[in-house]
């Protein structure tokens, strides 16, 4: 039969499709490392089972192109696969089948050897990232202290005298009508004002910002308007509300 002419609109589409740039393996990567071909087995033995006859092909090209990425070389590629790779039926012929797929993968593969592995363990590339960033570079915020930087760390300072620490997180609890929110907000009017508190006088001011999650009306009108008769505060302090932020 003649072939027929290609459509001029699927030529132009194949044109136009963007193609994905090879990926390039580190340069000191070596093939086969214990590391590599552990990673290869795990891969391996949480794939689904595959059947010859069900895409069997595509799927084992797939999967030798993966070990390949992960750094190892034909021939552990190979035997890994025969192991471990769950591929039916495993006749007589398998080991052809498996080994065509196998040089297939390596021979029409487009990213280099090895872009997917790693040159050490992940413990032990944890152990070197750890040992410097514990020796150099600024705090960053989950690093430990030692015994040594404890005993060095200075006296706090207060925003009110030993009750709410500066640069820190406090947190004010206790059963339902207690008053912790007539406390919270005595407290935090007080900073703005730079008046004492019930339990002194404030260190610094500066703008407050104080989120209602509940009871805002009556704390934006009655108690603040309460709270500055009995501070004999003056009008605009340096006091900003908001309500609840919106769920949607």
């Amino acid at each position: 039969m003649p072939l027929a002419e290609l459509p001029e609109w699927i030529g132009n589409h194949l044109h136009a499709v963007k193609r994905v740039a090879p990926r390039e393996a580190a340069s000191d990567i070596e093939l086969d490392l214990p590391h590599n071909v552990e990673r290869a087995v795990a891969y391996l033995k949480h794939l689904a089972p595959v059947r010859q006859g069900e895409g069997a092909d595509s799927k084992t090209i797939a999967v030798a192109c993966k070990l390949r990425d992960l750094g190892l070389s034909p021939d552990i590629t190979l035997d890994t696969m025969r192991i471990h790779y769950d591929c039916w039926p495993q006749d007589d012929r398998f080991d052809a089948f498996l080994g065509r797929k196998v040089d297939n993968a390596y021979r029409y593969a487009e990213n280099t050897v090895g872009v997917d592995a790693v040159a050490t363990r992940a413990s032990a590339t944890f152990g070197v990232h750890a040992a410097a960033l514990i020796a150099s570079g600024p705090r960053p915020r989950f690093k430990p202290y030692t015994e040594e930087e404890m005993d060095a760390l200075p006296e706090p300072t207060w925003l009110i005298p030993n009750l709410l620490p500066d640069q820190e997180t406090a947190i004010i609890y206790g059963p339902s009508g207690s008053f912790k929110s007539f406390v919270a907000l005595d407290l935090a009017l007080s900073v703005a004002a730079c008046v004492p508190t019930f339990a002194g006088i404030p260190v610094r001011t500066g703008l407050v910002f104080y989120v209602a999650l509940e009871g805002k009306h009556n704390l934006m009108t009655r108690r603040r308007s309460a709270w500055r008769l009995a501070r004999s505060t003056p009008e605009n302090t340096r006091f900003l509300c908001h309500e609840r932020p919106d769920d949607g």
